[in-house]
């Protein structure tokens, strides 16, 4: 310690010329600075790892996702396939049908209501698909019908008679879907030419 060479001997108090270095505050704003970054640095870090599992979890749902949207084309796919086969199935069943009851038509003659009924019955009677069947003359008047209530009418200007008309064989006819007169039921008109040695109707 420095003291004045002009004080009396013996002085009590002496006042320092250097007053001492006070390094405590500095410290600990350095070490509050230190924290801060410190505490930005592990938040970054929580943001970044968050960032992170919400990706993965992202990518996760969408992997799963497109899984399951292949999943459900390859179902449809297969539904399609299934149903388009049975479709296929039931057009050859119904045309096999058609061809029998006109070469049935054609070497034995017509039938009266209960033998057709009674040959639909017999041959017929498992096909669901079946909604009814009507045969008519070359003018279009239906003279056989398995639903006696239509006998009689002409379907000369329905698409599934006017198709065959100056045809020599058009083959299976396959309209597009009616609805039926109270509205309760669709259904697709098939229809095949009973043709004569000379080829008319």
């Amino acid at each position: 310690m420095l003291t004045d060479p002009g004080q009396a001997e013996g002085a009590a108090a002496v006042a320092p010329l250097v007053p001492p270095l006070v390094a405590a505050p500095f410290a600990t704003c350095a070490g509050d600075a230190s924290l801060r970054a410190l505490a930005r640095a592990n938040a970054y870090a929580i943001i970044a790892l968050v960032l992170i599992l919400l990706t993965i979890s992202g990518l996760a749902l969408w992997s799963s996702y497109q899984g399951s949207l292949r999943e459900a084309e390859t179902r449809a796919a297969m539904t399609s396939t299934v149903l388009a086969e049975q479709i296929d199935l039931s057009l050859i069943g119904l045309d096999s049908m058609l061809q029998g009851l006109g070469e049935r038509l054609t070497t034995t003659g017509s039938f009266n209501d209960k033998a057709f009924s009674n040959y639909l019955a017999r041959h017929y009677s498992d096909m669901v698909i079946l909604r009814g069947v009507r045969v008519a003359d070359a003018d279009g008047k239906v003279f056989l019908d398995s639903q006696a209530a239509e006998r009689g009418i002409n379907v000369r200007n329905y698409l599934y008679f006017s198709a065959h008309l100056g045809q020599s064989d058009t083959g299976l006819y396959i309209g597009a879907p009616v609805c039926s007169s109270d509205g309760s039921s669709w259904s697709i008109p098939l229809s095949r030419a009973i043709l004569s040695p000379d080829g008319s109707l």
